[in-house]
């Protein structure tokens, strides 16, 4: 029978180092997956409605689970209460295999693969992160980050709200169990960073190029992007190679410049076949802005995670007699 999964059921999944990792291994392999086996499908739509509410909805194929995800845009007004759901079907029958809350999920289902780069990708021993935003995003990304990089000693936060950066970082703080600064702009968080990560900030240009050190990994969110300028120099990383699109031309270039849009990506660092950079003190822009088919990975971790600990509840919907178990 389908398992329903609930916030509340998933919550471990959001706090633990050792399932997070397993998480990490998941991404991993999807990427390599990917790269020799593109995604089959999929279809993306937006459906508006009263009040200023969207809803995203995404549907992905893989050769392992079937995914619809359905998450509201988050900004104003809020969410209403069970408006994100996930569904995951079985790719070989189309059965209902599980019915997901996507509340914490769908903040883990990007901020994980994001991390994942940012473990193969940051500067060795790195030490500052640079978190630019502090919304619900955030804390999820920065869990994340934290996990990936164990070096880390100190995490700024910048936020547009002052008083919410500070709350932010207080129950952060609280949370991790460590030191999370608040700090009075952009600049104050971003000058001699290791990582620097626009989370949510939603600005054309949340930082200025000379601000960055040599070396630094910058990672390229959807609605966050870098200066022009800095993206038209830095070695450009993207999870598995794209040609450019209309829809998704990719960071600017100098009209001169003889550099491809893509200079690498994680594939192939995964593989040992390139590598994070070209030459020491490099900048480099992890560009995870395009969609990418996270959500069968992330939850189907969610799924098998729950079945093999027994967590969640069994419904059917049908009155036919039900199918025989999967194997």
């Amino acid at each position: 029978m389908p398992l329903l999964l609930t916030q509340a059921d998933l919550r471990p999944l959001m706090h633990s180092p050792e399932l997070l990792e397993l998480a990490f291994v998941r991404v991993e392999k999807a990427i390599l997956h990917q790269k020799h086996d593109p995604p089959e499908n999929g279809l993306s739509a937006c459906i508006a409605y009263g009040e200023g509410r969207e809803h995203d909805l995404r549907v992905t194929q893989l050769p392992d689970a079937v995914t619809l995800r359905v998450a509201p845009n988050y900004g104003d007004p809020p969410p209403a209460s069970d408006s994100s759901v996930m569904l995951l079907f079985d790719p070989n029958d189309g059965r209902l295999v599980a019915l997901v809350a996507g509340d914490d999920l769908d903040v883990m289902r990007t901020a994980i693969p994001t991390a994942v780069g940012v473990r193969h990708l940051a500067p060795r021993e790195a030490k500052v992160l640079a978190l630019l935003g502090s919304g619900r995003q955030a804390s999820g990304y920065l869990r994340t980050y934290l996990h990936a990089l164990p070096s880390l000693e100190e995490v700024r936060v910048y936020g547009l709200d002052q008083a919410h950066r500070e709350q932010f970082a207080r129950d952060m703080s609280a949370e991790l169990g460590r030191a999370i600064r608040p700090v009075a702009s952009a600049r104050a968080a971003v000058e001699g960073a290791d990582v620097i990560s626009p989370v949510g900030l939603h600005q054309a240009r949340p930082f200025e190029a000379e601000w960055v050190q040599p070396g630094a990994l910058i990672v390229q969110l959807a609605g966050d992007g870098p200066p022009t300028e800095l993206g038209a120099r830095a070695r450009i990383v993207v999870p598995v190679h794209q040609t450019p699109s209309a829809d998704h031309p990719g960071p600017a270039r100098d009209p001169g410049s003889a550099r491809p849009w893509v200079s690498a990506d994680l594939a192939d660092i995964l593989a040992g076949q390139s590598h994070a950079r070209d030459q020491d003190g490099e900048i480099v822009l992890w560009d995870v802005s395009a969609p990418r088919p996270w959500d069968p990975p992330i939850i189907n971790w969610a799924y098998k995670w729950a079945v093999e600990h027994q967590v969640g509840t069994e419904f059917h919907l049908s009155d036919r007699p039900l199918p025989p178990p999967l194997p």
